[in-house]
């Protein structure tokens, strides 16, 4: 597990715990890729996991292609 610390500009931690499912959502829908996406303490962050079937490929084209879209969406 990996928790990937995301820009957030300067949401306060109720509207980064209103932010949270939509994202999830949204980086499922478009992205295809199911993660959890959480605040703490005022920050945002993406979890990843992996389990035996997921190929060290996928998570290197995962990290090069998703992450920049996604930091994208957020800096909107």
């Amino acid at each position: 597990m990996r928790l990937v610390k995301l820009p957030h500009g300067n949401r306060t931690p109720q509207e980064l715990d209103a932010l949270c499912p939509v994202f999830r959502d949204r980086i499922l829908n478009d992205l295809h890729a199911e993660v959890a996406v959480t605040q703490f303490d005022g920050e945002l962050y993406l979890r990843l996991t992996a389990h035996a079937y997921v190929t060290a490929d996928a998570i290197d084209r995962f990290a090069e292609q998703s992450i920049p879209t996604i930091v994208g969406w957020l800096r909107g």
